[in-house]
């Protein structure tokens, strides 16, 4: 599958459109009419759902502004200002919104549920939070912190390399599950937006894939 898949990645176009129709249809004449198949055919047969969802996305987002800007004059005509300013927000939203290349991206939903390194970092985060608390008791530094007239920059210092140090290890993990996963599933086409997978098509944000899994790991 994934091989099919590569081989039809890149510019969408008419051309490999009807190619994944034809293939379909082999596959199609198969399970009705016992006709001849190959497993090449299954997988265009399997393709064809995200990459016809990627070819029609331009006139998806088209017809949403469309019907936005429609509600706006509706709404004009009621003076309904809260409707008028939702229907603009959508027609700024998804105008312009296509989708050049096409990548079977539907794999990234796994990552993006992929929450086993949010819990190591909140554990880490107690760890080493304990871990200084406990050292300032060990050492007695607490009495002195107390006694400083700096006690406060002390521990707004202290809060930023704690910080600091949490975050690195949140990077480095976040950047491990990417590559985890990434070995066993298809993460191509960071670069294409968020809404190249179907269940992000009416997603507000005008995105990459890549700068949505950013944005969600901040």
């Amino acid at each position: 599958y994934r091989e099919v898949s590569e081989a039809v990645e890149g510019k969408i176009s008419n051309e490999t459109a009807k190619k994944i129709v034809s293939e379909r249809q082999k596959y199609y004449d198969f399970i009705v009419q016992g006709g001849q198949y190959d497993e090449v055919s299954e997988c265009y047969y399997s393709l064809y759902d995200t990459y016809k969802y990627e070819y029609e996305y331009a006139s998806y987002a088209a017809d949403i502004v469309k019907q936005a800007s429609d509600n706006v004059s509706l709404f004009n005509n009621f003076n309904n200002s809260k409707k008028i300013s939702e229907n603009k927000y959508i027609c700024k939203v998804f105008s312009g919104r296509k989708i050049d290349n096409y990548y079977d991206s539907e794999d990234y939903g796994w990552l993006f549920k992929y929450d086993f390194s949010t819990l190591l970092i909140l554990v880490f985060a107690l760890v080493i939070s304990t871990y200084f608390y406990h050292k300032e008791r060990t050492n007695k530094t607490y009495t002195l912190l107390y006694l400083s007239g700096k006690r406060r920059n002390i521990y707004v210092n202290k809060l930023v390399v704690m910080s600091a140090i949490i975050f690195l290890v949140g990077v480095l993990l976040y950047i491990t599950d990417f590559l985890v996963v990434g070995s066993e599933l298809n993460l191509n086409g960071g670069s294409n937006p968020i809404y190249a997978i179907m269940k992000y098509s009416n997603s507000p944000l005008n995105v990459s894939i890549i700068g949505y899994y950013i944005f969600i790991c901040l």
